[in-house]
């Protein structure tokens, strides 16, 4: 007969699980929506990505899925203390006043509008 799991056998097993389960997801994301001028944007920020890793490890990628209009992208976030955004083709940063500003690097183009952080 084999030996009959203790509670914290069957404790760690469970706890084992949850931590599978959770396992890459963004657990300290903060999903940003925005109203550019009448166009949608909506990115998330996940402060985990920002973590050090152990010595030796290869660089991280950072990456941010975003959305903009009709159109989905990989940025690169940006968090520098409590100010969000993200860089690639544009520059997203949220403003103090809850205001979000994304600009094109190319034409310098800019949208302008109030952002939710939840």
């Amino acid at each position: 007969m084999g030996k009959r799991p203790s509670g914290g056998d069957i404790f760690g097993q469970k706890k084992g699980i949850l931590c599978a389960l959770f396992l890459g997801q963004p657990l300290l994301a903060e999903e940003v929506r925005c109203d550019l001028g009448g166009v949608a944007l909506g990115f998330a920020v996940d402060r985990a990505q920002f973590v050090d890793g152990y010595a030796g490890d290869p660089p991280r990628r950072k990456v941010s899925r975003v959305r903009l209009g009709d159109e989905d992208f990989e940025a690169e976030p940006i968090v520098m203390g409590t100010t969000l955004g993200f860089h690639g083709a544009g520059r997203m940063f949220l403003l103090q006043d809850g205001s979000g500003r994304l600009t094109d690097m190319t034409t310098r183009a800019a949208l302008t509008g109030p952002c939710e952080v939840d």
